[in-house]
């Protein structure tokens, strides 16, 4: 890749690899909680339902506030809908699989209000039964299908941002029932 040009690089990259966000936090309260995620599921084998509540969620990390939740145990799917129910004015999103019918519902309810809705779904999802996309785009709502060969494999939400309350969710959970009650997921 060295001997590309910037944009060569990054056709390259769009077709050969799923976009992606990454956060470095360096935190050791946080590394212990998901320490002891892990070790829960991989040394005493509790995974999906057989886990329980028992991590620390909320964190000061350089000043902000920081929550964090796993699934199926914390409620991944009451903690978005909190905060979307919390938002102003704008929720913007980028996902891999949204089936979640009340998210999708919330988002509409929100663009209803006035607010601002956009977002981007991984193209390979479309036609995923029960995908809120059409739902979403029947409703008004900016979205897109992303047009690159790869998968757009972020979970990403951005609430209110440029505002003190701003809030980003992001995480290795889909939006769908199965990352919300069976799969082993989290959410920052």
């Amino acid at each position: 890749l060295a001997a590309l040009t910037t944009k060569d690089a990054l056709a390259y990259y769009r077709a050969h690899y799923a976009p992606n966000n990454a956060i470095l936090i360096d935190d050791s309260d946080l590394a212990e909680t998901y320490t002891d995620e892990f070790e829960e599921m991989f040394t005493y084998y509790y995974f999906g339902t057989a886990k329980s509540d028992n991590t620390t969620h909320y964190f000061a990390v350089d000043g902000y506030g920081l929550e964090s939740h796993f699934s199926p145990s914390d409620g991944i799917k009451f903690q978005i809908q909190s905060e979307i129910e919390a938002a102003d004015n704008s929720v913007y999103f980028l996902i891999f699989s949204f089936t979640d019918d009340d998210l999708g519902d919330d988002l509409v309810d929100k663009y209803d209000d006035g607010l601002i809705v956009q977002g981007a779904f991984d193209a390979g999802q479309r036609n995923m039964t029960g995908s809120e996309y059409d739902k979403l785009r029947n409703a008004g709502i900016a979205v897109k299908m992303d047009d690159y060969t790869a998968k757009l494999h972020h979970k990403v939400m951005i609430i209110d941002p440029g505002y003190s309350d701003g809030v980003v969710i992001t995480g290795a959970s889909n939006w769908s029932n199965s990352a919300f009650t069976r799969n082993d997921e989290d959410i920052l």
